[in-house]
């Protein structure tokens, strides 16, 4: 990827689960990752390979909200070891990415992204924390074409909307349809 007007080179990641594509792109190494939130099994399941102290944030949460919860620490954990380069060949047990921000590694911000009711989203970056996030909802159709069963129809999907977000308050600064 090339930055129109010569600026720094940009860098991207890519994320897709069931009715929801991600793709970030900053200005510097950047990890990305969207799942559409797990069945209670699969939460009961992965759970063994969360960071002992994301365990038991887990195992403290209500139960309502275990799916949510599950969702949020594990795209952060995906977008982090993205982020490294790493992948899941580094052991996702390894590295903590609960709610404790003084707990989590450090000169890195992992940032959870807004992604409607039936997804989690987290974005990780080296270094500070970027000034403002722009979330863009794309019309129905795109990529896939007219017929897909992506974009609008997707739960908590924003057609056609932007969202920016400042990772400092969570307020969130704009908000337009094209």
């Amino acid at each position: 990827m090339v930055q129109a007007g010569g600026g720094p080179p940009l860098h991207f990641s890519l994320a897709h689960s069931r009715g929801l594509i991600a793709v970030a792109v900053a200005p510097r190494v950047i990890g990305v990752d969207v799942e559409r939130l797990p069945s209670p099994e699969t939460v009961e399941a992965c759970a063994r390979a969360l960071h002992p102290g994301e365990q038991a944030e887990l195992a403290a949460a209500p139960p309502g909200e275990r799916r949510a919860h599950f969702g949020r620490l594990w795209t952060r954990k995906e977008a982090y070891l993205k982020a490294l380069g790493t992948g899941l060949s580094r052991h996702p047990r390894t590295d903590y990415l609960g709610s404790d921000l003084s707990r989590r590694p450090a000169r890195w911000a992992v940032l959870d992204l807004p992604a409607g009711p039936e997804h989690a989203a987290a974005i990780a970056v080296p270094g500070d924390r970027p000034d403002h996030i722009t979330v863009r909802w794309l019309p129905a159709g795109l990529p896939y074409g007219e017929d897909a069963p992506y974009g609008e129809d997707a739960p908590g999907a924003n057609p056609g909307g932007t969202v920016t977000r400042s990772p400092r308050s969570g307020s969130t600064i704009t908000r337009s349809s094209r």
